[in-house]
């Protein structure tokens, strides 16, 4: 079989299709991890808020301001704190994490079996090093004119 003939077999989705599958995977994790936790959006904008509140949640949470104010005990990083701890009330427990370490596996090997998400995957990972291999030759190129 010819490389024409492999190339026609197997494509890559344009990356923002690809995004898009990615996206659902992800909420599709997210909300069954929820529910779970016996929180299930009952509308469409229900569904929306938690995800904002999650992403929102996360970017907080890998702030480095945030990490700073809750060594100095910050009243944020209190608050930050006691809201892991309600959502999740299991998170201090070793035997929990592995769990969930395995289950994270397992969910990774089964859906890496699915070619479009596979396909997605490659799509937005083939993007994102072609947009950091043009921001590494525009500063090659930059760092060329300076010196």
């Amino acid at each position: 079989m010819s490389q024409d003939n492999n190339q026609a077999e197997f494509q890559l989705p344009e990356v923002d299709k690809a995004a898009e599958v990615l996206d659902s995977l992800y909420a599709e994790a997210f909300f069954a991890k929820m529910a779970e936790y016996g929180h299930v959006p009952q509308t469409e904008s229900d569904a929306y808020a938690m995800l904002e509140t999650a992403a929102q949640l996360d970017a907080v949470d890998n702030d480095p301001a945030v990490k700073q104010a809750q060594e100095q005990g910050s009243p944020y990083a209190v608050a930050n704190d006691s809201l892991k701890a309600v959502l999740s009330p299991q998170a201090g427990s070793n035997a929990y994490q592995q769990e969930e370490a395995i289950g994270v596996k397992q969910a990774a090997y089964a859906l890496a079996q699915d070619p479009s998400l596979y396909a997605s995957v490659l799509a937005v990972k083939a993007a994102e090093a072609e947009a950091l291999s043009e921001v590494e030759s525009e500063l090659l190129e930059g760092g060329e004119h300076v010196s």
